[in-house]
């Protein structure tokens, strides 16, 4: 039986982060998709309902990371698991999950962090 592959979509990461998260994450099989500032990931994850996962950093261009999460909430995105990335606060914490994130978790980006959050999330559902 052919198992359908999990959409990723990284938003807003060096090259060389995306290319560290495809070899870290255990999520198989998988696609990652990327982009690079708000809109883009905004319009990406609304064009296509079979991304299930969005790995965010805060500070996107044109439109940060708590907007793209609260944009993609209000257009009904609810099934779509949020990680936002940031420079570690409460208050930024707070505003992710207040924004609709599922997580937040403090730079520098650690991996096996996201790649453990990821697949309880995919266990649970």
């Amino acid at each position: 039986m052919h198992q359908e592959k999990c959409k990723v979509l990284v938003a807003g990461f060096a090259e060389t982060t995306s290319l560290e998260f495809e070899n870290a994450v255990s999520l198989a099989p998988y696609s990652l998709i990327r982009t690079y500032s708000g809109p883009e990931t905004v319009e990406k994850c609304l064009a296509d309902p079979g991304i299930r996962y969005l790995l965010l950093d805060v500070s996107l261009a044109e439109l940060n990371g708590f907007r793209v999460a609260y944009s993609l909430r209000k257009a009904g995105c609810h099934d779509l698991f949020i990680i936002l990335v940031g420079w570690f606060s409460v208050a930024s914490a707070e505003m992710a999950l207040s924004a609709g994130c599922n997580e937040f978790i403090a730079k520098p980006l650690d991996l096996k962090v996201i790649d453990d959050l990821l697949l309880e999330y995919k266990l649970e559902n």
